[in-house]
């Protein structure tokens, strides 16, 4: 990590912790390349969440802050993003913000959730720039910064599993909807700030009409889905 050289931002946003959930083999180098390019404020700290159980992991994380930690940014290990998107997202300076994020699964679907925890459509950030107020929806957690504030008004556990639907995980969706319901914060979306989902997919050779050979590029889930 680099760290940001402007002593009255870091007086006003202070250090915080950058959380990424991860399964016990790392996927992507470029995911890690990302995180080594990150640019942050002097002090702040990665805490790791490995392993199968997500709540349990973030839930130790926050419990775990240390008191001059003044924000929490989560990241996982399918994300990318440029190097000063977290200087930006502080920059905001909202109780929670996400940048603009697609799920890694076609139609590639924006990752904003109803307040039901259904999904919404498809057209709910069409023509919209800069900051857009979603909150009373939800929304995953990858890149979603949120500040200590709200951490602390909310109760323990902040992470539940099994609360959206008893077999989906949910648990980052459930705890944006618990935040705003018990602190009153507010949800943004950063429409000029994007970040990438990795996904695992394939190219396979495709003859088109003519004859002419061409390449078709899917997920990997596509085509276990099709078997």
């Amino acid at each position: 990590m680099r760290f940001l050289n402007d002593k009255a931002f870091t007086e006003k946003h202070g250090p915080g912790v950058i959380a990424i959930f991860t399964a016990t083999l790392g996927r992507y180098r470029e995911f890690d390349i990302a995180k080594e390019s990150t640019v942050g404020v002097f002090g702040t700290e990665f805490k790791w969440a490995m392993g199968l159980n997500a709540s349990f992991m973030m839930n130790k994380i926050i419990r775990e802050m240390k008191p001059e930690m003044r924000w929490i940014w989560f990241q996982g290990d399918d994300h990318l993003w440029h190097p000063d998107l977290l200087i930006k997202l502080l920059a905001r300076d909202v109780d929670m913000v996400a940048p603009l994020m697609l799920q890694k699964a076609p139609p590639f679907s924006h990752v904003v959730f109803g307040g039901d925890f259904s999904g919404t459509e498809r057209s709910l950030l069409n023509q919209k720039k800069g900051l857009v107020d979603i909150s009373g929806k939800t929304i995953g957690n990858g890149g979603l910064l949120v500040r200590r504030r709200v951490l602390d008004e909310m109760k323990d556990p902040w992470y539940e599993t099994g609360q959206t639907d008893s077999e989906y995980y949910g648990g980052d969706i459930y705890f944006v909807h618990k935040a705003q319901k018990e602190t009153g914060a507010k949800l943004y979306i950063d429409m000029d700030n994007t970040q990438g989902h990795i996904f695992h997919g394939a190219v396979w050779p495709q003859m088109d009409e003519k004859g002419v050979l061409g390449a078709s590029i899917g997920t990997a889930l596509d085509f276990v889905n099709g078997i």
